[in-house]
């Protein structure tokens, strides 16, 4: 009787301790939860992983957390693209972007496609996601999980496969769109498919209504919009700007800002930036979004840029521009005997340095096609969700 009043005048506060310290003995020690997230946030990514499974909380918990850090601190991500007879394998390396050495080293991943093999794969990339429709593959590069993408299904003959990568970060979803068109007509269907839609299939959308024809420049996804380069309507063709809006899966499209030679697709501070270079000249416009319309702004221009721009007449080609304001120029095209080499030219100073890249590659095989990203991040999200 004693004994049950004594604990019946425990405060609430002290009760509530006596709980814990009930719990701890039962089960193991109580950590809150917001050291938790600390203590998680401090450990390797690799570790992280192997704690995926402790709960949903956890796995909820870790993968946002990876997404967050990775946002703020983007790699450079290299494929290597070996060309063998049974099998197409890439090779994926990533590297610092922020460094004063002349030389970083990676980490190595070798990962085998068995499925559609093809001399000119494409590789898109999207938030630590790899999208090659040639193989009909997503890859994540943190988790390296592979999920093999539906058959696609087209009654038109002699079809010809385009396809784009992107992410909508309102609803927090991937999509793989295809363009299927004929390689003799301007018959033309369009499918998305939907990273964890449960029906696992494609679906026909609503595409453009004259024929499209998109060229092998880059494909940039900024803030749930797809740009891309392509020719509109039949002979003679005109040169647009695509924009495949993921969300709404809706397509428009912008005038390119001038016909150069050559162009490259950026993500210059959140925002479209498109590198026009011909001959000794090259300047950088902006895609400036406003509500009622989208205009080009002339942001930069290189006045004494004939090294930039002969260098990217050899091999080579503009993989993106740093939080620096150092475009990023990277191969197309590896001798496994040579060195791989990063050259960042600085937009202010305009100069160029140059970063070799360490591979293990060397010796091993030649003319790797190489596809190179400047915004490289973990992610820990599962492609079976």
């Amino acid at each position: 009787m004693k004994s049950q009043q004594k604990k019946s005048s425990l405060s609430p506060k002290l009760q509530h301790h006596s709980q814990i310290s009930t719990m701890e003995k039962k089960d193991g020690i109580h950590i809150p939860f917001d050291l938790t997230e600390e203590i998680l946030s401090r450990l390797p990514v690799k570790s992280l992983l192997r704690f995926l499974c402790v709960s949903k909380l956890w796995a909820s918990l870790i993968t946002n957390s990876i997404m967050t850090w990775s946002l703020t601190k983007p790699r450079l991500l290299v494929i290597l693209d070996h060309r063998l007879r049974e099998s197409s394998i890439f090779s994926l390396s990533s590297y610092p972007l922020s460094t004063d050495k002349e030389s970083v080293s990676t980490e190595q991943d070798d990962h085998a496609l068995v499925r559609g093999i093809n001399g000119n794969n494409m590789y898109q990339y999207s938030r630590g996601l790899i999208c090659c429709l040639t193989t009909s593959t997503l890859y994540n590069t943190t988790t390296r999980q592979t999920l093999l993408l539906p058959k696609i299904n087209s009654e038109i003959p002699a079809s010809v496969i385009e396809g784009f990568f992107g992410y909508d970060p309102v609803e927090n979803q991937y999509k793989v769109f295809c363009m299927v068109r004929g390689s003799q007509t301007y018959e033309a269907s369009y499918q998305v498919f939907t990273l964890g839609d449960p029906k696992k299939q494609w679906r026909e959308i609503r595409g453009l209504g004259t024929y499209l024809f998109p060229t092998m420049t880059t494909r940039v996804c900024i803030n749930g919009k797809i740009y891309f380069r392509a020719r509109i309507g039949g002979y003679p063709f005109h040169n647009m700007l695509l924009i495949v809006d993921v969300r709404s899966e809706r397509f428009d499209h912008v005038e390119i800002p001038k016909q150069p030679r050559s162009l490259t697709l950026v993500n210059y501070k959140g925002k479209l930036g498109c590198i026009c270079y011909s001959d000794d000249s090259a300047e950088m416009w902006v895609l400036e979004d406003h509500a009622e319309k989208q205009e080009w702004c002339k942001s930069i221009s290189f006045m004494s840029s004939s090294s930039l721009v002969k260098r990217l007449e050899y091999g080579t080609c503009i993989a993106g521009v740093t939080v620096n304001d150092e475009i990023l120029i990277m191969s197309k095209i590896l001798d496994c005997a040579d060195p791989l080499y990063a050259e960042y030219y600085d937009l202010k100073q305009e100069k160029i340095r140059r970063v070799e890249l360490e591979s293990t590659l060397k010796g091993q095989q030649k003319d790797v096609r190489i596809f190179s990203f400047s915004d490289h991040g973990e992610n820990a999200m599962s492609l079976f969700r």
